[in-house]
């Protein structure tokens, strides 16, 4: 409320100058009479307002004050301090600003604003208050003048790793990896605060043992007129966050990628109907691009307007209330939860018109409700005229003779036998992608899923889970010994032991190789985890009976649990294989719990890694050759190099044993051309020896296909072993060819031209768009050895590789068999009119001093 004088007139001198002020504020003229007052001056005097207009101030003041306040009334700016008599209680001093003012009808005013004064003990309590707030604050604050620390609170020196009082004075350069980033930091941040008066940015900063983390910090001037008296800075760790989102981002990318990858046409939209998502197969379909419908269309666009009026027309009669024609039509069984799957006829931008099998279903937030409708839309336009000429067939077939029919009969039979073995086998291979193909666990994709929903449910129910990675203990010396066939149907036996041993709701996964992972998603405390890891070692425990030997293997196990030893999907990951790895450094065959302390597995990382950085320049790296047969003149017409390293301490080892260590540290670019290098450099020695050349078939790794110089490298070793482009295969396995299809077929177009034949290794394990093999060169498909293995027994594998070898032959490229293992297997390969073939049923992998003589001896045998 503000009072009001008789004079001058209100508009003279608006209420609203004195009625936004919180102190109290009074107006007066130049003989000290009160024109206009706010509230907080009624209550700091205790009197109505009503009364103060007209009033001289004076009679508000206390005695000793009235010299303070006609000297105030003679200066502009002004400024004294004195007492308010009060209606009630004791006087209260005021510290007074006064300005005098000229308004625009020529009166001249006086205003004075009054802030209480408060007493040091108040002050010391205020103090002690803010650094309260200071001290016990959660995110890091600090005041930094010079960009050195004047002062900082403990959180902040918890977040940079420094104890109790020993970041101040240090300049902010400790908290950067360069001089260079701290000084370009300083000038956008200073800039910044000099024009908009504050500046907010995410940093990578450096913690004081000089681990990083992500650091969101926001800085203000304490005196916004006055920059350079320092700054004021909130620090607050994002670390986690920023993990979390890039986890997320990976997900969208691979949801994204699945979309689009898609056959289908899927379109989702929210709970209103608006148009959300919009494949790709979508826009095939359509002819619409998703920029122009999404966000705006609604589905029932692209539908028949007279099928949308029919349907609408059905449902109003069997819910017995009108349905009107849109959108409406297409979720009236969704939104009741139930889906709904009918033929359809749909409409393409230009007015074609497809019909499709369109199946809609309801999208469901946590809590159960909806939050919007996808729809999967098959073109079966194909299936329709098929459709169409078995009817006008069946129609004709019936004015002839008895056994015509029949031939009709058994000719659709055996067209529904090949839709079956065909949706088997896409069922299959969807199988595969989130199954490991030797025991049918689920693999590392569908792992983590699994993990990341325990972890969520724990989060939410606050319970544990336990996360336990099993190793079988020397698995690799009967590998080795009794070869692949044998360690196969050995892991085969103990995936079937480890999955009887487990509890209804637990998960056991294959990370590949001899790796296990055991989910216990519920879990009352490490006792239990502990029981269901005794469980598995007695479980693995007794003798196997494989291809004719008795067979012991015991495991290590290493066990970390939620949330004590992490809280994401990738550190319980990490954490339980270095328990792990703690159990083999403790002897073997033991149950692990993983403790802080521990750093075996990265200290055995690190151990290989700079080993290996070593390996090429000590010459501990060689290539052994594994014979590739021609099958029907039964001889060797390739030889695929192999990589093994002779380490100084652990012997001879695979590139399982190395190979992802290389990936990891991106030792694999060098690596990857020592091999094509040598490779070269060993054809030119057998062919000075008098040997035949023989192509040698190099397999070239994801990494060093996308980020080296493959095309120089391999021009390079060619030109210096004196050989042309027909000395070298280059293989690559599918899923590295999908990667980045437009920027690779440059380079591959490039080998080609040099006469080097491509070769897609490990083909039929990725489910992705074989368009890919019209665009490439690609010579041959190696079929995977998962494949041939149950040749002979599994009809599924026989299918797949019926089907890889009916695509070779139609698109003219020789089919390669990997992993062949005894003459059944080949005879099948043969029959079907496989190319080649290779694997210990010919020859293992050989040294280089061993393959003139066995060149020489097979090759007298054609």
């Amino acid at each position: 409320m503000v009072a009001y004088a008789a004079e001058p007139s209100p508009s003279a001198l608006p209420p609203e100058v004195l009625a936004l002020s919180p102190l109290p504020t009074v107006a007066i003229d130049p003989a000290g009479r009160i024109l206009r007052a706010n509230a907080a001056l009624g209550l700091a005097l205790g009197r109505p307002l009503a009364e103060l207009p007209g009033r001289a101030f004076a009679e508000y003041l206390a005695e000793d004050a009235q010299g303070d306040f006609r000297k105030l009334l003679t200066e502009s700016p002004g400024a004294a301090t004195f007492s308010l008599r009060r209606d009630h209680g004791l006087p209260v001093r005021y510290r007074a600003l006064a300005r005098r003012v000229n308004l625009l009808d020529g009166l001249e005013v006086v205003l004075i604003g009054l802030s209480e004064l408060v007493g040091e003990g108040e002050v010391q309590r205020s103090l002690l208050e803010l650094q309260g707030i200071f001290d016990n604050a959660l995110i890091g604050i600090a005041f930094i003048k010079d960009r050195l620390i004047q002062r900082c609170n403990r959180k902040a020196e918890e977040l940079f790793g420094y104890p109790p009082g020993q970041m101040q004075g240090h300049s902010t350069r400790v908290w950067y990896g360069s001089d260079e980033e701290w000084i370009e930091s300083g000038q956008r941040a200073y800039h910044s605060i000099a024009h908009d008066g504050h500046f907010e940015h995410i940093f990578h900063f450096l913690r004081r043992d000089g681990r990083r983390f992500w650091c969101r910090t926001t800085g203000r001037p304490l005196d916004p007129a006055q920059p350079v008296h320092g700054t004021i800075w909130l620090y607050e760790d994002i670390t986690a966050r920023k993990q979390t989102e890039e986890v997320l981002a990976r997900t969208l990318s691979l949801q994204q990628a699945i979309l689009d990858g898609a056959h289908l046409a899927i379109i989702s939209t929210d709970s209103q109907g608006v148009i959300q998502t919009f494949n790709r197969g979508a826009e095939r379909l359509l002819a619409y691009t998703g920029e122009e419908v999404v966000g705006r269309g609604s589905p029932a666009m692209f539908h028949d307007p007279g099928e949308i009026a029919e349907r609408a027309a059905e449902l109003s009669r069997e819910s017995g209330r009108p349905v009107e024609p849109g959108f409406e039509v297409l979720i009236a069984l969704p939104r009741v939860g139930k889906p709904e799957e009918r033929g359809w006829t749909m409409i393409t931008r230009q007015g074609r018109r497809i019909p499709v099998q369109l199946t809609v279903s309801a999208m469901y937030d946590e809590a159960g409700a909806i939050t919007g409708y996808l729809g999967i839309a098959a073109d079966v336009t194909d299936a329709r005229k098929t459709q169409q000429m078995l009817l006008q067939a069946r129609d004709e077939l019936e004015q002839r003779v008895h056994s015509r029919t029949i031939e009709l009969v058994l000719a659709n039979s055996m067209l529904q036998s090949e839709i079956r073995e065909r949706k088997q086998i896409e069922d299959r291979m969807r199988h595969m992608a989130h199954h490991d193909a030797l025991t049918d666990l689920p693999n590392r994709t569908l792992l983590h899923d699994r993990l990341s929903q325990a972890l969520a449910l724990a989060e939410r129910h606050n319970h544990r889970v336990a996360l336990l990675f099993v190793d079988l203990d020397r698995f690799k010396t009967i590998n080795d010994n009794l070869g692949h066939a044998t360690g196969d149907r050995l892991i085969i036996d103990v995936a079937s032991r480890l999955r009887t041993a487990v509890r209804a709701e637990d998960t056991v996964a294959r990370l590949g190789g001899d790796e296990f992972v055991v989910i216990m998603p519920k879990v009352g405390d490490i006792g239990e985890a502990r029981t269901v890891s005794e469980k598995l070692m007695q479980a693995i425990g007794p003798a196997y009976s494989v291809e004719g030997h008795e067979l012991h293997v015991a495991a290590s196990i290493g066990v970390c649990l939620f949330p004590e030893d992490g809280r994401d999907v990738e550190t319980l990951m990490r954490n339980a294989d270095t328990a792990m790895y703690q159990a083999k450094a403790s002897g073997r065959n033991r149950v692990q719990f993983f403790a802080q302390n521990m750093n075996v597995a990265a200290e055995h990382f690190f151990r290989i890694e700079n080993s290996l950085r070593r390996a090429i320049e000590r010459r501990e790296l060689e290539l052994w050759y594994q014979p590739i047969f021609d099958i029907a003149r039964d001889t060797p017409v390739c030889l695929e190099a192999l990589l093994r390293w002779h380490h100084p301490d652990l012997g001879l080892l695979g590139p399982d044993r190395f190979i992802n260590v290389a990936e990891e540290s991106n030792l694999i670019l060098p690596i990857g051309d020592w091999v094509v290098h040598e490779a070269c450099q060993q054809s030119r020695r057998w062919i000075d020896a008098g040997m035949p050349q023989i192509p040698l078939a190099v397999n070239i790794s994801a990494r060093q296909f996308h980020q080296g110089n493959l095309l120089a490298t391999v021009s390079y070793a060619l030109e210096d072993a004196r050989l042309t482009g027909e000395a070298l295969e280059i293989e690559i396995t599918e899923s590295t060819l999908m990667q980045d299809r437009d920027r690779d077929l440059h380079t591959l177009v490039q080998l080609d031209a040099l006469g080097i034949a491509l070769v897609v290794d490990d083909f039929g394990i990725g489910y992705s768009s074989l368009s890919y093999l019209k665009r490439f060169p690609v010579k041959k498909l190696k079929i995977d050895q998962q494949f041939i293995r149950d040749i002979l027994t599994d009809p599924d594998d026989a299918a797949i590789v019926r089907a890889i070898l009916a695509l070779a032959k139609a698109l003219k490229l020789r089919a390669v068999g990997e992993g062949v293992a005894n003459a059944d297997q080949l005879e099948f390969l043969r029959a079907e009119g496989c190319n080649e073939a290779q694997g210990y049923y010919f020859a293992p992998a050989l040294r280089a001093a061993e393959v003139p003589a066995y060149l020489q001896v097979h090759a007298a045998r054609v």
